[in-house]
């Protein structure tokens, strides 16, 4: 309770929101530079659930990341 609260006012969002933005930067990265399938690539961003990841991927970006794998294939 201490540490949420502290970390809140140092960065000034809850830590829950933190973590759940960096994973998914970081699975953004792993869709864009790998082939791992999307199960695998939210267990490496720390998901036990494949379609709980998709869930928060599509809430917390906008698209699913198989959406987002082919977008960013097409950038390149």
């Amino acid at each position: 309770s201490y540490f949420s609260t502290l970390f809140r006012q140092e960065l000034g969002v809850h830590f829950a929101v933190y973590v759940t933005q960096l994973r998914m930067e970081q699975a953004t990265e792993l869709l864009r530079t790998t082939d791992l399938p999307v199960h695998q690539v939210g267990l490496r961003v720390g998901y036990q659930n494949a379609r709980y990841f998709s869930s928060q991927f599509r809430q917390n970006v906008g698209c699913t990341p198989l959406e987002n794998r082919t977008r960013e294939s097409k950038r390149s």
